[in-house]
């Protein structure tokens, strides 16, 4: 089936746009990065777009449509669905630049995933090394004392510990 005349349109018509210089994000590309975001919080089915319409209180068309990345939240809906969704608010600050995007292809990502990686790999081993470090040593239990050993003064313990009654 093809798509109808009547999608879409995701630019203006004066051609002039109200993004911030830093922001090199498309109306498209907002959608989709929302979507992605809802599909890895919510899931794909109905349940998710019914879901999602009680925690924003959106019309479950506009839900689908956000859901397709046909266009995104806005407004109200985009601040209930980050205050709900960790992935939807991940996906805010990606898009107002607050974060670096983990799918970019800029070498500045791919420092900063490689600083990431580097990271986890670092605290493994800490966490491996530290765990081998308890493991590895075997402790004998500590044998309880007799009572015989407990009563002579050289054995172990003084007299007047095993003259003190209830003991």
């Amino acid at each position: 089936m093809s798509p109808t005349n009547m999608d879409r349109i995701f630019r203006s018509l004066s051609g002039r746009t109200f993004q911030p210089e830093g922001a090199n994000l498309s109306p498209v590309k907002f959608a989709r990065l929302i979507a992605d975001a809802l599909h890895l919080d919510f899931g794909d089915t109905h349940r998710a777009v019914k879901t999602i319409c009680a925690l924003t209180g959106a019309h479950d068309r506009a839900v689908k449509n956000w859901l397709q990345a046909k266009n995104g939240p806005a407004g109200f809906h985009l601040v209930a669905l980050m205050s709900a969704s960790d992935a939807v608010f991940e996906a805010a600050l990606i898009a107002a630049g607050r974060r670096p995007d983990p799918n970019a292809a800029d070498a500045s990502d791919r420092s900063y995933r490689a600083d990431k990686n580097l990271g986890l790999i670092l605290a493994a081993g800490m966490l491996f090394s530290f765990l081998a470090l308890f493991t590895a040593h075997h402790r004998e239990p500590i044998p309880p004392k007799t009572e015989q050993a407990a009563a002579t003064p050289g054995a172990g313990g003084s007299a007047a510990a095993t003259a003190t009654p209830g003991r």
